[in-house]
């Protein structure tokens, strides 16, 4: 009986996958990160990681994506589940905090990326990547110089005495995590919810993001 069928069980299936949106990976960037890391107990130390972002020809804004990004001979893989962010009319995947063990360097050569779309297709593209090391090393002194965020109390609440330039600064811990660029304040509730916040600037001139992550927990 089944055999009979099976024909027209090929045919259905054909059909269905002529039915779905056809997808291309168009382009994959990444960006070198230097990152200081200052915890509660009041020890700092610094790395570095990669940025990746993903254009792709149709991505739903309503669903999550994995990718799997390895750099050169598989040293190192990373695993995300993401959702597509707007940027200039266009969605894109990506993610900025894909670090290296402390004390391991960023290494050149040819990384890939793996996406996997909701409906189980997979792409695939490899990204020649070659950061300086001296503008990283120039970058990792700059970040190390940068004091760990303080809790401030004025009358509007708690806040942070920010760092100079544009940075992007997100909490952690309250649900969802609330992000900021200029001055802000919160309340007693959101300060003792936030296990960490994390500080952002990307450089354009040297297409280089730095980071610094003060750990409260």
């Amino acid at each position: 009986m089944l055999r009979r069928f099976l024909p027209l069980l090929l045919l259905l299936a054909l059909l269905m996958g002529c039915n779905r949106e056809s997808f291309d990976l168009e382009q994959s960037s990444l960006y070198p990160i230097v990152v200081a890391t200052h915890t509660r107990q009041g020890d700092s130390y610094l790395g570095e990681g990669v940025a990746l972002t993903l254009l792709g020809s149709s991505f739903d804004s309503d669903k999550e994506y994995q990718f799997s990004l390895k750099s050169p001979h598989e040293s190192y893989v990373w695993e995300r589940m993401v959702r597509p962010f707007e940027s200039s009319g266009l969605l894109y995947l990506g993610s900025n905090d894909l670090l290296l063990p402390p004390e391991e360097t960023l290494e050149g050569g040819v990384w890939s990326v793996e996406l996997f779309l909701p409906d189980g297709r997979q792409r695939s593209q490899d990204i020649e990547f070659s950061p300086s090391r001296r503008t990283l090393d120039q970058a990792l002194l700059e970040v190390s110089m940068l004091s760990p965020l303080e809790w401030e109390l004025s009358s509007g609440g708690w806040s942070f005495d920010l760092y100079e330039g544009e940075w992007h600064y997100t909490l952690y811990g309250p649900t969802p995590p609330k992000s900021f660029q200029r001055k802000f304040t919160v309340d007693e509730k959101v300060k003792g919810e936030t296990s960490a916040v994390v500080a952002l600037r990307y450089d354009e001139t040297v297409n280089l993001f730095y980071v610094v992550r003060t750990l409260f927990d």
